[in-house]
């Protein structure tokens, strides 16, 4: 028999109201996942962390935000400091070394499915266009291999290095797939490029998703 036929309402609704908001993680994965803004909110406003990190995949909300290319969304959650374990990394970098949160990060794949309004959102919350994922890739390597050249602009505006390597010794001109992006980093790399010191919003806020 259900334990719970054994409680009244009233110690139902106090055990429904002592649920620890980690456990619902996984729903807000779901909710992101699925792009459901209403969800979302209702998750964060039961408590739940939105800086969790799914252990699986080491996702947060953001990245799978930031993977599908919504950009209510990515503006909703980096308005409640969903970077913010990304920033304390990026400040402790220097003495922890590797870590987790700065590989793969919601950049590199706003980058290669070529959502340039969600890149533009990011960099203007502090990502950096020069953070490596497990290969090595910048979040350049990676709009360069999915030919955005808009976005491979962006990031290299924004102070992207093109002169990285991956661990496979390819820079982001050597997995070119468009000649736009080639010659804008071959421009980059004979110097014509300049990183804007004082990189300005997005001039198009109606742009949408690159193909």
């Amino acid at each position: 028999m259900d334990d719970d036929a054994f409680l009244d309402d009233d110690e139902l609704e106090e055990e429904e109201e002592q649920i620890d908001p980690e456990t619902l993680a996984p729903d807000l994965f779901a909710a992101a996942k699925g792009d459901d803004l209403g969800k979302v909110k209702e998750l964060v406003e039961q408590g739940v962390p939105i800086t969790h990190v799914d252990e699986a995949t080491l996702w947060t909300a953001l990245h799978w935000a930031a993977n599908n290319g919504n950009l209510e969304l990515v503006r909703l959650l980096l308005g409640l400091d969903a970077a913010a374990v990304y920033k304390e990394a990026k400040k402790n970098q220097a003495a922890m070394g590797e870590n987790p949160a700065l590989e793969n990060t919601p950049l590199h794949w706003a980058s290669y499915r070529g959502h340039i309004q969600v890149v533009w959102a990011l960099l203007e919350a502090g990502y950096d266009p020069d953070d490596t994922d497990e290969s090595l890739n910048t979040p350049l390597h990676l709009a360069a291999a999915s030919g955005h050249a808009k976005i491979v602009q962006v990031l290299l505006q924004d102070g992207a290095t093109p002169s990285l390597k991956n661990k496979f010794h390819n820079s982001a001109l050597a997995l070119c797939t468009s000649d736009a992006t080639r010659n804008l980093l071959e421009n980059a790399l004979d110097g014509c490029v300049k990183p804007n010191p004082n990189p300005t919003p997005n001039p198009d806020p109606n742009l949408g998703a690159l193909a």
